[in-house]
């Protein structure tokens, strides 16, 4: 079974608009920044991650921290079956 990507990614595309947002950066700062950090993402590179919802986990917490993002509510994360699923494995390990 494949695990359905489209709301973990569009959970990172919107917490990287918000918080460009809120920091008034653009994608040619957040490139500055890894840069200065001695690593190499144009512009260009940084808005297609983003368009596709597919930053690294390193690199999705890296923006975050340096826009100022210092907790992420993870409840609006919704992945179909999810719950069902943590709770069959509950069960399961309880079971044992």
């Amino acid at each position: 079974m494949a695990i359905k990507q489209d709301s973990l990614r569009a959970f990172v595309k919107r917490k990287i608009s918000t918080a460009k947002a809120s920091k008034g950066w653009t994608w040619d700062d957040l490139s500055a920044l890894i840069e200065e950090l001695g690593g190499n993402q144009s512009a260009t590179t940084l808005t297609t991650k983003h368009s596709r919802g597919s930053f690294r986990a390193q690199d999705f917490l890296l923006l975050l921290r340096a826009m100022g993002v210092r907790f992420i509510d993870l409840s609006d994360l919704d992945v179909a079956g999810l719950d069902e699923a943590v709770r069959k494995v509950d069960a399961r390990k309880r079971a044992r």
